[in-house]
């Protein structure tokens, strides 16, 4: 975020500049991954506190205003506390140089873990930029350490609209975005695209890996993916208001007994307790070893092929939860062929294929259908799960 102070419109373009980022975060609170982390720096500020500048020396007026960490809500009221304040005579941050602290940050944590690299700055380019002679050198290490960079540009003309009075500085940061191969957006752009609700992103993680077995001498190595999934909102959490340390909420259950009498306890303790289903009108105890002879083992996970059925037999209205794509082992060529040999023959019999899934061990398991999908580029099968008989409801 650039911090700067020398333009007369510095309070509306700090408050557009305060509103893009508060939506970013919003975003990240709403459908960010549990591992997603947050720093913000501030260039052009009156303090100077980063890590390269205690060890190199230089990098001045860049504030490390927010540490690398899970973004929560005090970072959007941490946020609002943000003001224009004069530097020091003489020290001008660097928006080059702050990037480059941004991405030491970066790197210094993410070490050799796996994780999306991407920095947002957001700047209205009146800073004068003087350290252009290394450029080139830190374009090379963005680009080498997989870092995207994202320029939200508060009043900047679009890509389309490139403004050939814009300032040298504006100039210079079209050219340092173009050589990471990055993107620049104006800041009505970002703020009306951010504004925008958007679905969890979500990685792309096989809900089942394995055989899918058609016959005893056929077998297919598989992967099943999650097609279509309800997307809800993430849950609430319960906090305290008057919480001064811990705002945490720890939930606590008492039992009591309401046909006891007055030599009893009023409480009772788990020990004590034990599982009851209603038949009729009485209530019938079922403690653990109950469940455990009536619990059903479904053994190992498997994916085995019941039998065909012609596709007009098949009603739409039985399919019950998410959609899955089946899709052969990339690293398997013979699977590849097997699955789009199947594929085609059940395109051109018109019948589908009835399967019984266990996705996990001893999980309950899934009666599902097959239905054959020839693409361009691909042959795969997307399955339903369909009902038991007792699943079905009877209606007049």
């Amino acid at each position: 975020v650039n911090n700067n102070n020398d333009n007369n419109n510095i309070n509306t373009k700090l408050d557009a500049a305060k509103s893009a980022f508060r939506l970013m975060i919003e975003q990240k609170l709403l459908f960010g991954a549990k591992q997603d982390v947050v720093s913000v720096l501030l260039f052009n500020s009156k303090n100077t506190n980063n890590s390269c500048h205690d060890e190199y020396g230089g990098y001045e007026s860049i504030e490390e205003y927010y540490p690398l960490q899970t973004p929560n809500l005090d970072l959007l009221e941490c946020i609002d506390n943000v003001q224009c304040n004069k530097t020091e005579s003489g020290k001008i941050g660097d928006s080059l140089d702050s990037l480059l602290v941004a991405a030491q940050i970066i790197i210094n944590f993410v070490g050799t873990k796996k994780y999306k690299k991407r920095i947002f700055m957001i700047t209205d380019g009146l800073t004068k930029i003087n350290d252009t002679e290394q450029m080139d050198k830190i374009a090379n290490s963005f680009i080498d350490e997989d870092i995207l960079l994202n320029v939200i540009g508060i009043g900047f003309k679009d890509d389309n609209d490139i403004d050939d009075n814009e300032s040298d500085n504006i100039g210079i940061i079209r050219k340092f975005v173009g050589l990471v191969n990055g993107s620049i957006f104006s800041g009505s752009t970002a703020i009306s695209m951010m504004s925008e609700l958007r679905s969890k992103s979500v990685l792309l993680r096989p809900t089942y890996s394995g055989l899918f077995e058609i016959t005893s001498s056929i077998k297919i190595s598989i992967k099943l993916y999650c097609r279509c999934r309800e997307q809800t909102l993430p849950s609430l959490k319960k906090e305290s208001m008057i919480g001064s340390e811990t705002k945490k909420v720890t939930m606590d259950r008492l039992y009591k007994n309401k046909f006891r009498t007055n030599e009893d306890d009023e409480e009772v303790e788990e020990d004590e307790r034990v599982k009851s289903y209603l038949y009729g009108k009485e209530r019938i105890p079922f403690n653990e070893n109950d469940e455990l002879k009536l619990n059903y083992k479904s053994g190992d996970k498997h994916f085995k092929c019941l039998g065909f059925i012609n596709k007009l037999l098949i009603k739409r209205q039985w399919f019950m939860g998410p959609s899955y794509i089946v899709t052969p082992d990339i690293n398997s060529k013979i699977s590849q062929l097997l699955l789009s040999i199947f594929t085609n023959a059940c395109f051109e019999k018109n019948v589908f294929i009835l399967c019984r899934l266990v996705s996990r061990k001893n999980s309950s398991p899934k009666f599902v259908i097959l239905q054959p999908r020839s693409k361009s580029n691909r042959d795969i099968f997307i399955l339903n799960e369909l009902p038991f008989y007792e699943d079905i409801r009877k209606f007049p």
